[in-house]
């Protein structure tokens, strides 16, 4: 698995799943592929074919955010369904 981090980026062998169960308060699932640090998100925005993609603070990535996870990180950032 790949770790992108302000400053870089490595590689490791620990899952999604164990980082998730490891940091239930700091990571927050987005995509079957995908977890961010939860305080870091600040919107949600939509690409040009309609995908939602998560905003980061300080973070010029944005990721996607499936179907299946949409309602909770609204939920999260408080902008309701």
């Amino acid at each position: 698995m790949r770790l992108v981090y302000q400053g870089g980026e490595a590689l490791t062998e620990t899952s999604l799943k164990q980082l998730e169960q490891k940091f239930p308060q700091q990571l927050v699932r987005i995509h079957r592929n995908t977890l961010v640090v939860a305080e870091r998100i600040c919107g949600i925005g939509r690409s040009a074919n309609g995908q939602h993609l998560v905003l980061l603070r300080d973070c010029p990535d944005q990721p996607e955010i499936s179907r299946r996870e949409l309602a909770h990180i609204r939920e999260l950032i408080g902008t309701g369904a």
